[in-house]
């Protein structure tokens, strides 16, 4: 049986080539297939899915969702620490995908458009919403331009 950790450096490792092809294919007809299709995304949400299930009946006690002290006693086990951390991922390689999506739906692929969608794209790797909050208000920036 797989441990947390080699689980937790296998889908941090898993996301990377869905990154990469999102920031520097995103036409490619593999980013379209496996990365903008929201199937890799789906295949960490599964992932997610099979983690939260299996770790339903070993949760902390005091674990819950209502509170602040009891979403903190979620997080007090290495398996709650990967399914998040899997929730993460998931998201934020989601939003990662709309994102691309998003310009290419605008037209707003060309030129210093698509590059300036890079930064976007690292921030949404990293900070999830950062990314996504930097991405709209960029998008209405460059709509207004043309």
């Amino acid at each position: 049986m797989l441990t947390s950790a080699t689980l937790f450096q296998i889908v941090n490792t898993a996301v990377l080539p869905a990154w990469a092809l999102l920031m520097f294919w995103p036409t490619a007809p593999l980013t379209r297939r496996l990365v903008r299709s929201y199937a890799w995304s789906g295949a960490l949400a599964v992932g997610y899915l099979v983690l939260l299930v299996r770790g339903l009946g070993a949760w902390p006690e005091g674990g819950s969702f209502n509170t602040l002290a009891g979403v903190m006693r979620l997080f007090t086990s290495e398996a709650g620490v990967l399914t998040g951390w899997v929730h993460y991922l998931a998201f934020d390689l989601f939003v990662g995908a709309w994102i691309v999506n998003d310009a290419l739906v605008r037209n707003l692929n060309h030129g210093w458009r698509r590059w300036a969608r890079l930064p976007v794209l690292a921030l949404t790797f990293l900070f999830g919403p950062v990314g996504l909050l930097t991405w709209l208000g960029m998008r209405g920036l460059m709509r207004n331009e043309e």
